[in-house]
């Protein structure tokens, strides 16, 4: 029976282990049983993301650490070469024998791209990725929402979740100066936060107001 608020340990655990049965590799699949190398391009947004990969690997495979023969992952910022995907959160995944390219717009686009990793081995049930190319941006933007699990509140681990799922902004109704929904809040903290996983803040005024903005006391 579940507990009372499980849900909110859920939300805040990015990653969470499901049932599989590990299969031979196909030919046209490379395995990351051996875990993954990153090498390139770096910053915040792009650290969250490689965390979260190995913690992934972790808990859906079992892939404690580094094997003898790691998947080497390239990751370039660039417009050069994008085709049709030059824009924000663009990317192009590459993926051949022992290696995985990544070319992306922006660092949202490369957390985008190596979450599309993920995404790509929870579909398929299976450590392994298959060889090709593939490009992907999003349909629209922003994507936003509210906390689902409570009212204004943004853990780190929520955060991460969000990122994986593609959302990049997030939603807080403001009633004053660091004063949200349920009270206090260190709104420029809860920016700043977020800002490290690619997600953007809105402020939806809450406050009451009742002068006129061109009165001489407003």
């Amino acid at each position: 029976m579940a507990k009372r608020f499980q849900f909110r340990k859920d939300l805040i655990t990015p990653n969470q282990p499901f049932a599989y049965q590990l299969r031979e590799r196909e030919e046209n699949e490379i395995s990351m049983l051996d875990g993954a190398v990153f090498y390139g391009e770096d910053s915040v947004v792009i650290k969250h993301a490689k965390e979260d990969f190995y913690d992934y690997l972790n808990v859906c495979f079992g892939v404690k650490e580094n094997g003898k023969n790691p998947v080497t992952i390239k990751i370039e910022i660039t417009q050069a070469g994008l085709e049709d995907v030059c824009d924000y959160k663009g990317r192009i995944v590459e993926i051949a024998d022992g290696q995985i390219e990544i070319r992306a717009y922006d660092e949202r686009g490369v957390a985008q791209a190596i979450y599309d990793l993920e995404d790509t081995m929870t579909a398929k049930k299976q450590p392994y990725l298959t060889k090709g190319k593939t490009k992907n941006k999003p349909v629209f933007s922003p994507r936003m929402v509210h906390s689902a699990y409570d009212m204004d509140v943004y853990p780190r681990g929520y955060l991460q979740r969000l990122a994986k799922e593609g959302i990049d902004a997030i939603i807080l109704f403001v009633r004053g100066v660091n004063e949200v929904s349920t009270g206090y809040c260190d709104i420029n903290a809860v920016i700043d936060l977020a800002e490290e996983y690619g997600i953007d803040t809105y402020a939806y005024s809450w406050a009451s107001v009742f002068y006129s903005p061109e009165a001489e006391d407003a």
